[in-house]
């Protein structure tokens, strides 16, 4: 008897359902652009599956820290949403890290709603300070350079409506 057919009937024994070639080139050729999770939904098969079929095909591991490049489209979406949609989701429908987000919305100069009070919930915006600005908010804040930037946006906000 062959590998190939001890397999099989190894599988039918199991209640298993055998991988199909077409199924193992996806793997092979979205592993490392896409999650375990989304591979499984995408597949009809469970994530330990999924993740096993991967150990079994010798598929090399995902390194923490790899940044896999932006597409044109990508770049547009973020451009698009970045002001009106939550970091998260945009996150999960990128299939990016929060960090590489923040990292790519910092380079294009993406700026999310300035007010720090939305809807009655205090929202954290990150903002970049060049080194003189960031001294006056520290005066500003009395040594806080949070506050500061909270009092100068205040200010800011009460001119505005004079």
């Amino acid at each position: 008897m062959t590998d190939n057919r001890k397999t099989q009937q190894q599988a039918s024994r199991n209640n298993q359902v055998m991988w199909t070639e077409e199924e193992d080139a996806l793997l092979r050729s979205e592993y490392l652009k896409t999650t375990i999770t989304s591979l499984a939904e995408k597949m009809g098969r469970s994530r330990y599956a999924v993740f096993e079929r991967v150990r079994a095909l010798g598929l090399p591991g995902k390194q923490k820290n790899v940044v896999l490049p932006w597409t044109e489209e990508e770049i547009e979406y973020l451009k698009a949403n970045y002001r009106t949609t939550q970091k998260r989701e945009l996150a999960q429908r990128l299939n990016k890290g929060m960090n590489n987000l923040y990292c790519k919305a910092t380079e294009l100069e993406l700026i999310r709603k300035s007010s720090t009070r939305y809807q009655g919930k205090v929202v954290r915006c990150g903002i970049t300070l060049d080194v003189e600005s960031r001294e006056f908010a520290k005066k500003l804040g009395k040594g806080n350079i949070s506050d500061g930037i909270r009092i100068a946006l205040k200010r800011t906000a009460e001119r505005e409506k004079r």
